[in-house]
């Protein structure tokens, strides 16, 4: 072609702007007598080449933010832009948005998780606000409880009520990687917390953990938390924290439990009949009071929600433990023994004292005051003068 449009008279500059080639490409194609040949080009070295097996590695097990992977990567000597990172995260990402739906048989298993609601005013307080739920896996019926505390025995007692509300314990609960459940993973596998481990044993069902940055593994209970915190908490206040659990409790029985679930197309609260979960043993009990670190006063005084309680004077100044039973009482330990048994004030502000527990404490004596003599100046003698002799002489016995 192009040495046709050299026949016709075409300038080497004019063939080279038709055919987007260059002037020297075209004069060599003109004065040749074949097609000219190109090598294949050298491949570009990237500064991600020598990372690629790590990255590699590291989607495996679902990391796929570029932000997470840059500072692994820096820590590793790469020097290159987040750019090329995200580029060659991308058909991985891609890939991984495609997922298959996994459905659990009746009474098999329940998801597990934590929310958080943000801030609230309760009782005069503003105080962080979590959310406990637990999801039934094939029926979908849930079970929602919110504390202002989310450590193992808060974790533990959620637990207990949760399954209570459903009438049984299903066979395994799944969970992410809760320090309440997870404590760290080592050459042997999973570390669990052995409380929990021990509240699991005590109650026959299998915690399962899905795997790192897979939060789609427990999409029931992720799903869960959202509709709670839109279709419940968004826009209302409460006045205490046993308002809003009664609140959360209305809302699941009259909302959440008997809505047309949008996966299943039932109610949940139907299904929940043929969920089959094991039946909670009579008489299983599993220590779940709250433990508060105290220390008590010089005046033997505890100090515990917004009031102070009265202790034996022996155990003044000693670090304590205050275990709330929730149940209206609370007892106070002292070296993991239980030294005196309180019932919460129902008012904040409040000082309660037992006269017993100051028995037996010695008061010092007051010391007697010096008496000082009367003195009545005679008239004969200068007031002021004597006065000034009975105060040097007091001064001198004094001393």
């Amino acid at each position: 072609m192009i040495r046709q449009m050299r026949r016709e008279g075409l300038s080497i500059s004019e063939i080279a702007r038709k055919t987007g080639r260059d002037r020297k490409t075209v004069r060599k194609v003109v004065a040749g007598d074949s097609r000219p040949e190109y090598g294949p080009r050298p491949g570009k070295v990237s500064k991600l080449d020598p990372h690629k097996p790590y990255l590699d590695e590291r989607m495996k097990l679902g990391v796929y933010n570029a932000v997470k992977l840059l500072r692994e990567l820096k820590g590793r000597g790469y020097d290159g832009g987040i750019t090329i990172l995200k580029d060659f995260i991308k058909p991985y990402r891609d890939k991984e948005k495609a997922v298959i739906r996994y459905e659990t048989p009746p009474g098999q298993q329940a998801q597990v998780d934590w929310g958080v609601c943000g801030r609230q005013v309760l009782e005069g307080e503003t105080k962080t606000v979590y959310c406990f739920l637990m999801t039934l896996g094939y029926s979908r019926y849930g079970y929602t409880e919110f504390t202002t505390r989310c450590d193992t025995r808060a974790f533990i007692r959620a637990h207990i009520n949760a399954f209570s509300y459903f009438g049984g314990i299903p066979k395994s609960c799944l969970y992410d990687n809760l320090k309440s459940v997870r404590l760290a993973t080592d050459e042997n596998g999973v570390v669990f917390n052995p409380t929990f481990l021990d509240f699991a044993d005590t109650f026959a069902f299998a915690p399962r953990l899905c795997r790192p940055y897979r939060p789609q593994t427990k999409g029931k209970v992720e799903s869960g938390i959202k509709y709670i915190k839109n279709n419940f908490i968004l826009g209302e206040t409460f006045a205490s924290l046993e308002e809003l659990n009664k609140q959360g409790r209305d809302w699941l029985e009259m909302v959440a439990n008997i809505r047309i679930h949008g996966t299943t197309g039932e109610v949940p609260k139907e299904r929940l009949k043929e969920e089959n979960l094991n039946p909670l043993r009579p008489h299983l009990v599993f220590d779940t009071a709250l433990y508060a670190p105290r220390k008590i006063t010089r005046d033997c005084l505890v100090s515990y929600k917004g009031s102070r309680y009265s202790v034996p004077h022996r155990f003044a100044g000693a670090h304590c433990l205050v275990r709330d039973l929730e149940n209206g009482y609370f007892d106070v330990l002292v070296d993991n023994e239980v030294i005196i048994h309180h019932r919460l004030s129902d008012k904040k502000g409040r000082t309660i004292i037992s006269r017993r527990d100051y028995a037996g404490i010695k008061t010092s004596a007051k010391k007697p005051q010096p008496k000082l003599p009367l003195i009545v100046p005679s008239p004969s003698v200068d007031v002021e003068k004597r006065s000034l002799d009975v105060y040097s002489s007091l001064v001198g016995e004094l001393s």
